[in-house]
């Protein structure tokens, strides 16, 4: 290994030699050399603080290969497509592949949204006073029945707010993470047909204009 650094010397000092006689300035290309050694310096402290991020996420395992992961101050999420030590490779819902550094990665705050058994899936729907005690009877009992509806934690449904024209209801339900989006996707609809079967009135903000008589 000596022997062959030393070779390497030798032929550095001859090039440089040879381009000094022929009026090439080695100044020059000493100094595009430093300029070089530093941006090397600066791209190796890049690559070791990946290198490192990643042998920590390796060790501290918040995520694994088909999790849905969000990066809450990058904004990025995505399901996870690829991990290895230096990035990490997220398919976001628009289809789109995402490359993560892993310094990034790891220096930001990791939301697993797939990495439980069971999600909460919370829900408001505004329904007329008149109707209000029946809503909460009826919503207790469905949702008491639903076979995607976790009973165990119980679903917590009450009077969250009063508006102008409606009560304000909440619904927080327990799913399961691998129905949690299909759930997401339907359960409004559910409530609009359940509201609907049980004359439950969904009311919408009514304006009174008065006609001012200008004679």
């Amino acid at each position: 290994m000596g022997v062959r650094i030393i070779t390497y010397l030798i032929y550095a000092l001859l090039i440089m030699a040879f381009l000094s006689a022929i009026g090439v300035p080695i100044q020059n290309l000493l100094m595009a050399g430093g300029i070089l050694t530093l941006a090397i310096s600066f791209a190796a402290q890049t690559v070791i603080s990946n290198a490192i991020s990643g042998l920590f996420l390796m060790i501290e395992r918040p995520l694994k290969i088909g999790d849905f992961v969000e990066l809450k101050n990058s904004g990025i999420s995505g399901k996870v497509q690829s991990f290895n030590i230096f990035s990490t490779m997220l398919l976001t819902i628009d289809g789109e592949l995402a490359r993560i550094p892993n310094s990034t990665f790891f220096n930001d705050i990791i939301i697993n949204k797939t990495g439980t058994v069971a999600r909460r899936l919370q829900v408001r729907v505004g329904v007329s006073y008149s109707d209000a005690l029946k809503a909460l009877d009826v919503f207790r009992s469905y949702f008491s029945k639903h076979p995607d509806v976790l009973q165990v934690p119980e679903p917590e449904i009450f009077i969250e707010d009063f508006g102008d024209f409606y009560v304000l209801i909440r619904l927080n339900l327990w799913v399961p993470t691998k129905k949690w989006y299909d759930m997401y996707k339907s359960i409004r609809e559910e409530i609009f047909k359940v509201c609907q079967k049980y004359n439950i009135e969904i009311p919408f903000p009514i304006h009174v204009v008065y006609l001012k008589d200008q004679k």
